[in-house]
């Protein structure tokens, strides 16, 4: 027996504002945290709350170039992971000291996503190998 569900429209019921801060480049949820990273990012992720999408605090990852494009989140080791155009990937252990870990790529990171091996799955730009995965996120 099958029976027919009607799904409504969708419809917009919280926004990010830009407050002339940058555009939108990459963004990811983990627990009741939203994690924003803008175009001119000044090294700063945002962090929103995910009910209400207000702001409620930034973390600073030293070393973020101009351009981040890529952001993911790894909820077994509880950590961000976030690229930029600078061929550099960045680490940040969400805990009270925020630690950031950073090494390099051959080419422009794009893309980022952590699988359930807890490898970082890494999608580069300029390269004819479009995805490599990089070792567990915990060992990074």
């Amino acid at each position: 027996m099958y029976s027919a569900l009607k799904y409504s429209t969708p419809t917009m019921s919280h926004v990010i504002p830009s407050q002339g801060r940058g555009g939108l480049c990459a963004v990811t949820t983990l627990g009741d945290d939203v994690f924003v990273v803008r175009g001119n990012s000044q090294q700063q992720v945002e962090v929103h709350d995910a009910v209400t999408l207000t702001l409620q605090r930034h973390i600073t990852v030293r070393g973020l170039g101009r351009n981040p494009c890529g952001l993911t989140a790894c909820p077994n080791n509880n950590c961000l992971h976030m690229s930029d155009w600078s061929s550099n990937i960045h680490r940040v252990q969400l805990s009270s000291s925020n630690a950031v870990k950073k090494w390099s790529v051959t080419s422009s990171p794009a893309g980022l996503s952590v699988n359930v091996a807890q490898n970082l799955v890494v999608v580069c730009y300029m390269e004819r190998t479009h995805c490599r995965s990089i070792q567990r996120t915990d060992l990074l």
